[in-house]
């Protein structure tokens, strides 16, 4: 990102620690590849793949859901997510964490709901 204003309004939404963006923006670091092929726009479908699928997204997200309204928006857009994969057998789940979260879940004051989810979606592999 060019400013840490364009940061946070990206990658931030709803209820987060306001001093945590600045750091954010000073310490960026470079995005690998498997981090960009979550970006379906980005990305080419991925047909070999068999496996289960979880994805997961703050209602708030501006980068996956920027023209959605907060919750169904976002759901839709993971339900989006399937064509990525086309060949797959494997089970498709998706989960959208409330409260206007946006990007960066980790750091939003929901991180323990969006850990959980993914923790629960594991434990029923």
């Amino acid at each position: 990102m060019t400013s840490a204003t364009l940061r946070e309004q990206a990658f931030y939404a709803g209820a987060y620690d306001k001093g945590i963006p600045p750091v954010d923006f000073a310490y960026e670091d470079i995005m690998t590849t498997g981090e960009m092929g979550s970006f379906p726009w980005m990305s080419q479908p991925a047909p070999g793949y068999a496996g289960d699928i979880f994805v997961i997204s703050g209602d708030g997200d501006a980068l996956f859901c920027p023209q959605e309204p907060a919750g169904t928006g976002c759901d839709q857009a993971l339900e989006r997510t399937r064509d990525m994969f086309p060949g797959h057998t494997g089970g498709f789940a998706k989960y959208v964490v409330g409260g206007k979260t946006g990007h960066c879940l980790g750091v939003h004051e929901r991180a323990g709901e969006a850990v959980k989810a993914v923790h629960t979606w594991l434990e029923g592999r």
